[in-house]
Formats: structure tokens, C-alpha cells, sequence
């Protein structure tokens, strides 16, 4: 039976959290200590102290004890699926308050216990179980925590890091300099910059940081890890946090690793108040999404994953905007309308560098009635590339190719105007085309016309422009983002000045022109508005 069907059935009995210095204050000894049937049930000085002679449960026994249970099941359940090496079977320990009763019902309990107390030391970074008093305090965080979703388990993970005293600390120091005769022999003279020292991190006190966030395996606690797992496991960290995964613990490493960890349970609570206006795509059939802080784009087709792109977003003066709508049309070999807040930017460029307009395949259009204004032809060097995703709204903004590619090798890609570049636009493209009899030969022949050609789709696909700086990877690790924008932090001033009311769940990043999805389109400029880069 799995976990879920196993924790039907519940049977009500009580439940108490005593001190351990009460436990020890209730009567004292005389003469060497007798063992007796609870030493023998309750061998660990900390599993004793959790019970007391006329209070046997902890998992079982009302409402409150029924929560505590299922959210250690499910951190459980997590842990063990994001860290094989753990070896507790989840589901035998749910099976265990099935019909149970009578000492049946006291063995899974303590069963339970045992595991949560593993749980709570590897969440320390150690394998040392915990002192009862902080044991005692993470209890009461499991009967307040929502479980619907995945996220808000990582919020009480986070929550529960926080209570057992955060992350652990990682010294490091800067590995020292050669000694002159070495510099001398190298050929460094007092004229010549000494080579880049390397950052040297404690080692053990890596990996037990590295244990505490599930990305490295809790066995190499009691062992060093090989230098090929434990440079995957700092990879693993650094994609998680959006840094380059090169494997080594650089100064940008050292300090998301040093980041508080409330700061970031912080961040997952603003985010778990934004996916609620995210539910509503679950009917969808397909749709297109980019996470602005995270710098990439999904394509979901019957609630999957069809296609990732990295993106380039706008930077933090010219924000890409937060709204919602429909794409419409792709444009092949666009022109680009250049918006007057650019037009001054290239022609400082033009006076800097004499003809760049011309050979950039920038020309001036008359209009009938205002002033003429600057368009980009198509060609290798248009700023939009080969494909225009068009959503035609107020913010002049859309999805587009681009002709600097070498930019989204890049860590940080908020380097545009606002508008979105994609890194992978054919295949995009294909994608939302294929239903339609579209396949890549027919795309190439259209493309080596190299004219300008609208195709419409059949069927208009939703896009979301999102701003998530925390959420889930494929495999349910918890990703974190840097608030590019600030609107994290005006979430939270916001949900402050509300007095802690918890209802507002449906928080989104204010932004200019904060538009939505359905009927809460943006409105549609002309066919021939100016488009951001």
C-alpha cells in the first residue's frame, strides 16, 4: 500500500511534548540506575525523554497529532526521494498505525520518533540526534503547515532548518601566496601582479552544509566524499541557486551558502502567495511561461514540459513587465520599430562609430502625419533576429531571436530593454506550428527567402510573464533566484502593512501595467507599434 492510502486510516488517542529536564527532574536516584521495560522500549536518552509513563504517543491521539504525523511522512517521503542513501521505509512507517493498537500501536509510534529524530540531525548536519529541547520546539511547526503543494513542504523544511539554529557555517580562506623564491623562479617580479589566489574551504564543514540542503548524500556525514561527488553536489547547489555550475566554491558559492536561511523561507512564502493566481493553467492545453528571475521559458503541453529555452530579460532599469495574454502570430524576419526611448541610445552609437546605422540596416521611415522614425531591416545584425513571437499589447513588448547570441552564456541575463530574447526560437516555433502541418524543412524554406512573412495560429496560445524567485526543478529540489526587480521585497513590505493577513494569497509583483490572463488581456496597440529589444 503507499504512503497516501497508508495514512487513511488513523486511530485518535493523546499526545504530550515533556522536556527532558522534567523527565529527569521526576525522581531522583538513588544508588546506580535499574533498567527497567521503558529503558528497554526507549533506549536513547532523547526517545525517553519524549515520553512520559501515562502519555505513550506522539503521533496519534487527536487532530494536532494526526497533522504532525502526516507532515513528517511527507518530509520523509521527500528526503528519501531526493536522497536514495536514506534508508527509512516511508511507507512501512505509515503502515504502522494501520489497525494498530496496544503495544502494536506503541512500536510504530516510537518507530516514527526514531525516524524523526534522524530526519532533524541530518537537517542539522550531523549525524548527532538532536537535544530534546530543540526536538521539542520543531514539533508544533508540523501541525501549522499547508500541504498542498510541494512548495509549501520545502517552506517547513526551510522552517525547520531555521528552528535547529540554520545552516552551518563554512570557513574558508584564501590559499596563500608562494614564497619569493617560488614567485621568482615563475618569473613574477614586484612589477607583476601575482597570480589569483583560490578560495579553501573546509572541507567537512562543506559537506555537512551540503547534507543539511539534500544535495549531497546524508552517508557522507560519517565519511569524506569522493572529489568527484562532492564537486557534482556543489553543481547541483549552484544550478540550484542560479550561479554557474563550474564545481568549485567561489566568493558568489560561499555566499549563497552563507545566505540565512530565513531570508530564503521568506522568499518561498512570498512565492507560495503568488501561485494562486497560477492554478488556472492546469486546464489549459498548452501555454507558454517565462520565469523573468530565472531567466528561462517552458512550453507546457497537456501538463507537461514540451520545450526550455534560456532567456535574456530586461535589466533593472528597463524591467521586462509582469502580465499575461495571448500570442497571436510569429513574425518571420521582422522589422524592428525602434521605440523613441532607444533611438537617442543608437545615435550616441551612430556618433561614436560613424555608419553603424547603415551597416547595421537601420533607415529612417517618412510617416504621413509626425515625425519619421527609425526601423532596422531585416538581417544578420536585426536586433530581433528571426522570429517575433507577437502578443500585441501596451508594452511594446514581445518574445523574439536575437543576433547576439554569445549573451546567454552569460550568468546574469537581464541585459535588454524589456522584451524577451530566446535562445532557442526555432524550435519554439516549431512547436506552436506543428499542428498547423509545419515541420523544420518547411520553416527553412520559408526563412531562405529572407522576406518578411506573418503566420498566424490557428489556435493562440496564453503566454505568462511570471516573476517566481523560488520553485521546483524537475525533480522537486528547491531552485532560488535573485529578486532582480525588488518586487519580493514590496511583496513583503506589502503583506507587513496588511497585519499579517495570511488570506491575501494571491500576491503578484506590482509593475507597471500589470495586466491578466482571460479576459484580463492588455490592450492591443497598432500593427505597426515599436517593439522593445
Amino acid at each position: 500500500m503507499g504512503l497516501r492510502a497508508a495514512l487513511a486510516g488513523i486511530t485518535v488517542l493523546t499526545l504530550v511534548v515533556v522536556e527532558a529536564d522534567t523527565a529527569a527532574a521526576a525522581a531522583p536516584e538513588s544508588g546506580p540506575r535499574t533498567t527497567t521495560a521503558r529503558d528497554r522500549l526507549d533506549p536513547d536518552p532523547t526517545l525517553r525523554a519524549l515520553y512520559t509513563q501515562d502519555r505513550e504517543l506522539l503521533w496519534t491521539g487527536d487532530a494536532a497529532a494526526v497533522s504532525r504525523r502526516t507532515a513528517a511522512l511527507r518530509l520523509l517521503e521527500r528526503e528519501r526521494r531526493l536522497d536514495p542513501s536514506v534508508k527509512d521505509d516511508v511507507a512501512a512507517l505509515a503502515r504502522g498505525f494501520e489497525a494498530a493498537e496496544g503495544t502494536s500501536l506503541v512500536r510504530a509510534d516510537r518507530a516514527l520518533t526514531k525516524a524523526w529524530l534522524g530526519y532533524l540531525a541530518r537537517r542539522r548536519g550531523s549525524n548527532e540526534l538532536v537535544p530534546v529541547a530543540e526536538a521539542s520546539r520543531v514539533l508544533p511547526l508540523l501541525e501549522r503547515t499547508e500541504l498542498a503543494s510541494e512548495l509549501g513542504i520545502v517552506a517547513l523544511e526551510l522552517a525547520i532548518v531555521e528552528a535547529l539554529g540554520g545552516w552551518r557555517a563554512v570557513p574558508a580562506r584564501l590559499e596563500p601566496l608562494p614564497e619569493p623564491p617560488a614567485l621568482e623562479a615563475a618569473g613574477i617580479g614586484p612589477d607583476i601582479e601575482p597570480p589569483r589566489r583560490r578560495l579553501v574551504v573546509d572541507r567537512t564543514r562543506l559537506q555537512r552544509r551540503l547534507v543539511q540542503s539534500l544535495d549531497l548524500p546524508a552517508k557522507y556525514l560519517a565519511t569524506e566524499a569522493p572529489a568527484a561527488v562532492l564537486s557534482q553536489a556543489v553543481r547541483r547547489f549552484q544550478k540550484r541557486h542560479g550561479l554557474e555550475p563550474d564545481g568549485t566554491v567561489g566568493n558568489r558559492t560561499l555566499a549563497a551558502l552563507s545566505e540565512p536561511v530565513g531570508d530564503q523561507l521568506a522568499r518561498v512564502r512570498v512565492n507560495l502567495a503568488r501561485m494562486g493566481a497560477q492554478a488556472s493553467r492546469d486546464s489549459l492545453r498548452r501555454y507558454v511561461e517565462v520565469n523573468v528571475p530565472a531567466f528561462e521559458l517552458r512550453l507546457v503541453r497537456d501538463g507537461a514540459v514540451v520545450l526550455r529555452s534560456r532567456v535574456i530579460v530586461g535589466d533593472d532599469k528597463t524591467p521586462t513587465p509582469i502580465f499575461d495574454d495571448v500570442i497571436r502570430y510569429i513574425d518571420l524576419d521582422p522589422v524592428w520599430y525602434v521605440p523613441p526611448s532607444i533611438v537617442n541610445e543608437l545615435i550616441e552609437r551612430e556618433k561614436r562609430n560613424p555608419g553603424y546605422l547603415e551597416r547595421a540596416g537601420f533607415v529612417w521611415q517618412n510617416r504621413d502625419a509626425g515625425r519619421p522614425r527609425l526601423v532596422q531591416r531585416p538581417g544578420p545584425e536585426n536586433a530581433l533576429g528571426r522570429f517575433k513571437f507577437v502578443f500585441p499589447n501596451h508594452h511594446a513588448v514581445y518574445l523574439h531571436d536575437t543576433a547576439q547570441r554569445g549573451l546567454f552564456g552569460r550568468a546574469d541575463q537581464a541585459l535588454s530593454h524589456g522584451c524577451v530574447r530566446v535562445e532557442r526560437p526555432a524550435e519554439l516555433a516549431l512547436a506552436l506550428l506543428a499542428e498547423q502541418g509545419w515541420d523544420a524543412a518547411r520553416l527553412e524554406q520559408a526563412l531562405a527567402t529572407r522576406r518578411t512573412r506573418r503566420i498566424e495560429l490557428a489556435e493562440p496560445v496564453p503566454v505568462f510573464l511570471d516573476y517566481r524567485t523560488a520553485e521546483l526543478d524537475p525533480e522537486g529540489r528547491l531552485r532560488l533566484f535573485a529578486d532582480i526587480y525588488g518586487h519580493d521585497r514590496t511583496a513583503s513590505t506589502n503583506a507587513a502593512a496588511r497585519s499579517g493577513d495570511a488570506s491575501s494569497a494571491s500576491v503578484r509583483p506590482p509593475t507597471i501595467g500589470r495586466d491578466t490572463v482571460g479576459p484580463r488581456l492588455a490592450s492591443r496597440p497598432s500593427e505597426s507599434t515599436t517593439t522593445l529589444d
